[in-house]
C-alpha cells in the first residue's frame, strides 16, 4: 500500500541551537515518507546550513511565522501537513500514529499532539506544569492536518501572531470535520528565561484583540481568568506543592500584564485593520499561487530574493 506523503513545515529565525534536535527527531520517525520545508526569516547563524544537511527544502522569506506556515503550505506536496516549531522534538512514532488515524477516519480533519516542556531553567519547570494542565482541554490545538482542508480554510490568519494554531483549529471544525488527539507527545524545548519570554509575549500580544474578536468559540484560550482557574484545579488534583502553584500563577499574572500592556499600546499607536488574508486570494489556482510567490519575491531586496537553497 502506498503511504501518503507528509509535509513538515518549520518556520525558523536564528534556530541553530535547537533545529538539529528537531530535525534528528524527524529523521528517526518510524514513518519515512516525509518532506521537510524550512521557511527561514534570514537567520544570521547556521540555521539554513543545518537544515540543508538534513535534506530540507529551505526558503528565505522575511515574515512572521503565520505567513511562513502559509507559504510552506503552498509549497508542500504532501497529503498531510505537520506544523512544527524549530524547538520541538517528536516522539518516534507520532507521525505514523497521526497518518493511521487520518487514513482510517476520513471525518477527522486535524490532530492534536500534546506538548511537554523540557529545560533546565525555572521557567521551563513552570511551563511543564502549566502544559500538563492543558491536556484534554480547549487550550490544546491541532498541529497535524489534511493539507487540502488547510487550503480550503484559507490557512492561518496572517494578521495574528498569537493563538494562530487555535484559529486554524476552529476554522477546520467549522467546516464540519472532527479534531482528534494522539497520546504521543511533542517535547517543547524551553531554553529561554523570563525576560526574553515576556518580550516575545509583548510582541505577539499586539494582535490578541483580533483573535478575541474573530473567534468567539475559542475565546477561552485567551481568557486569563479561565486559565488561572484551570491551572489551580488541575494542580490541586495532582497534589502539586503550593509554592509551585503560586509561582505558576505569578508567571501567568506577569504574562497577562504583558499582554494588556501590548494590547493598549497597539490600540493607541497602531491603526488597526481587519485581516485581508492574502492566502485567500491565491490558494484556488496555480496562476495566483505563482503570482503570490512572485510578489513576495519582489518585496525582498534583490540580493536576498525568496528562493530555495
Amino acid at each position: 500500500m502506498n503511504k501518503p506523503l507528509v509535509s513538515i513545515v518549520i518556520p525558523t529565525r536564528n534556530s541553530a541551537n535547537t533545529l538539529p534536535l528537531c530535525l534528528k527527531s524527524i529523521m528517526k520517525q518510524t514513518y519515512k515518507n516525509i518532506e521537510i520545508i524550512v521557511i527561514d526569516n534570514f537567520s544570521n547563524d547556521k540555521t539554513r546550513e543545518i537544515a540543508k544537511q538534513f535534506g530540507a527544502r529551505v526558503y528565505l522569506l522575511p515574515c512572521e511565522r503565520t505567513k511562513a506556515k502559509n507559504i510552506g503550505t503552498l509549497l508542500a506536496k504532501g497529503k498531510y501537513i505537520l506544523y512544527l516549531d524549530s524547538d520541538m522534538i517528536l516522539s518516534r512514532n507520532v507521525i505514523e500514529k497521526c497518518v493511521n488515524t487520518m487514513e482510517n477516519q476520513p471525518h477527522i480533519g486535524g490532530i492534536i499532539i500534546p506538548e511537554i516542556s523540557f529545560g533546565k531553567s525555572l521557567l521551563a519547570h513552570l511551563r511543564l506544569y502549566e502544559r500538563i494542565c492543558y491536556f484534554h482541554t480547549e487550550m490544546e490545538s491541532a498541529r497535524f492536518y489534511r493539507r487540502d482542508l488547510v487550503l480550503q480554510a484559507h490557512g492561518f490568519d496572517e494578521d495574528l501572531l498569537l493563538y494562530e494554531e487555535a484559529s486554524l483549529h476552529e476554522k477546520v471544525q467549522k467546516m464540519g470535520y472532527k479534531i482528534s488527539r494522539v497520546p504521543t507527545p511533542i517535547i517543547h524545548l524551553e531554553n529561554t528565561h523570563l525576560w526574553p519570554f515576556l518580550k516575545k509575549r509583548l510582541r505577539y500580544a499586539v494582535t490578541l484583540h483580533r483573535f478575541i474578536k474573530r473567534y468567539h468559540n475559542r475565546k477561552a484560550v485567551a481568557d486569563p481568568t479561565y486559565r488561572m482557574k484551570l491551572i489551580i484545579r488541575i494542580l490541586k488534583k495532582l497534589s502539586t506543592p503550593i509554592p509551585i502553584i503560586l509561582l505558576i500563577l505569578l508567571l501567568k499574572s506577569i504574562e497577562q500584564a504583558a499582554y494588556y500592556i501590548s494590547i493598549l499600546t497597539s490600540i493607541t499607536n497602531i491603526k488597526s485593520q481587519d485581516s485581508t488574508y492574502e492566502i485567500q486570494t491565491i490558494i484556488q489556482d496555480k496562476t495566483r499561487k505563482k503570482q503570490y510567490l512572485h510578489d513576495t519575491q519582489k518585496r525582498v531586496p534583490c540580493r536576498e530574493r525568496f528562493h530555495s537553497n
